[in-house]
């Protein structure tokens, strides 16, 4: 079985309980794993902000989960919003149907690419450690 190490002192991650995966950008794309407290630290003493100081860029156990299923249904309920009062008012025109179908697209893809980061995660990491 392939070890995990934390990203931050490069130890061994035994435990799920542990475990903390992070959407990152720099200088690790697209998450780095830490645990617990290496975590807490690299909150404490980070210069480069890229996930808000709460931690909520955390995408492993519990709240991951619930960030991804809110996600599904934040995209959901705006496609609804935006086809049903704010699509019949756009004067329809090739260029706007264009338009229309590049920002559904779009966001598709990002929320396709978070449920494949957290797919990923729980496989790949959380399902070793439990």
């Amino acid at each position: 079985m392939e070890k995990i190490l934390c990203d931050r002192c490069h130890k061994e991650i035994k435990s799920n309980k542990d475990f903390i995966a992070v959407t990152q950008y720099y200088p690790k794309f697209p998450y780095s794993k830490f645990h617990a407290s290496c975590y807490s630290e690299f909150l404490k003493n980070r210069f480069w902000v890229i996930t808000p100081k709460d931690g909520s860029g955390v995408i492993s156990g519990k709240n991951g989960t619930r960030g991804a299923i809110i996600g599904i249904f934040l995209f959901v309920f705006s496609i609804i919003f935006f086809f049903t009062l704010v699509y019949p008012r756009i004067p329809h025109s090739t260029f706007a149907n264009i338009i229309v179908l590049i920002f559904f697209l779009i966001g598709l893809i990002f929320l396709a690419l978070t449920i494949l980061l957290r797919v990923h995660i729980y496989y790949k990491f959380e399902k070793k450690l439990a």
